[in-house]
C-alpha cells in the first residue's frame, strides 16, 4: 500500500511540473510606461498689490492691496474720482474669485467692492462741497493674463468689464456706470 501511495504522488508531481499552463502565466508582464511627471503649476499665496485705471465715467483711478491665495484675493481699495469741486475718494473691500489655480496661464476672474464715499479735498481746494455719493458697489468679470513669473514674484495684467452703482442720500441721485478696469497686479509665489 506504501508503495501505491509512493507512486500516486510521484504520478501527481509529474504532471504538475509536466503540465502546460495558460499562455498569460508564461509571459511576465509588460513594463508600465514611466509616469508623467507632474505638471509645472504655479500658484501664489501671500501679498498683492494692483493700480486700476477706469474708463466709462469721469475717471477714476485706484490703488489696493490685500492678501491673496490659490483661488482668489481680498484686499482693501482706496480710489479718487474726478468729480469736480466735491474731490469724491472711496475706501472699500474688495475680493476677486480666480477660477483657475495656475497663474501661468489665463485666468477667469469674478470680482466685487463695496466703497464708502467721502470728500478728500483740503484747505488748498478751496470750497469743497459734499459728495452726491455716500456708497459705490461694483461688480466685475474679465481675465487675469500672466506677464511674468518669477522664483519668487509673479505679475499679470487684469482686463475687466464692470458695473458700478453709486449711491447717494437721495434715490434721484443714484448713479450706475458701465466700463472697462485695466489693472497691474504683482503678488509673491
Amino acid at each position: 500500500m506504501r508503495n501505491v501511495i509512493y507512486a500516486l504522488i510521484f504520478s501527481l508531481a509529474c504532471v504538475l511540473t509536466l503540465a502546460p499552463r495558460t499562455a498569460s502565466a508564461q509571459t511576465t508582464p509588460a513594463p508600465s510606461p514611466p509616469a508623467a511627471p507632474p505638471a509645472n503649476l504655479i500658484t501664489y499665496r501671500g501679498l498683492e498689490t494692483g493700480f486700476d485705471v477706469t474708463t466709462g465715467r469721469a475717471g477714476e483711478t485706484a490703488f489696493y492691496i490685500g492678501a491673496s491665495s490659490t483661488r482668489g484675493s481680498l484686499a482693501v481699495r482706496f480710489s479718487k474720482m474726478d468729480a469736480g469741486a466735491s474731490v469724491p475718494c472711496s475706501a472699500g473691500v474688495m475680493y476677486e474669485y480666480l477660477f483657475g489655480r495656475n497663474r501661468a496661464r489665463i485666468t477667469p476672474v469674478a470680482g466685487a467692492s463695496f466703497a464708502r464715499v467721502f470728500s478728500c479735498g483740503n484747505e488748498s481746494d478751496g470750497i469743497t462741497t459734499e459728495p452726491s455719493a455716500h456708497g459705490v458697489s461694483e461688480f466685475s468679470g474679465g481675465v487675469r493674463l500672466p506677464m511674468f513669473v518669477g522664483h519668487h514674484i509673479v505679475g499679470s495684467l487684469k482686463v475687466l468689464g464692470f458695473v458700478q452703482r453709486q449711491f447717494g442720500s437721495e434715490a434721484v441721485s443714484d448713479v450706475t456706470s458701465k466700463g472697462v478696469r485695466v489693472g497691474l497686479v504683482v503678488g509673491r509665489r
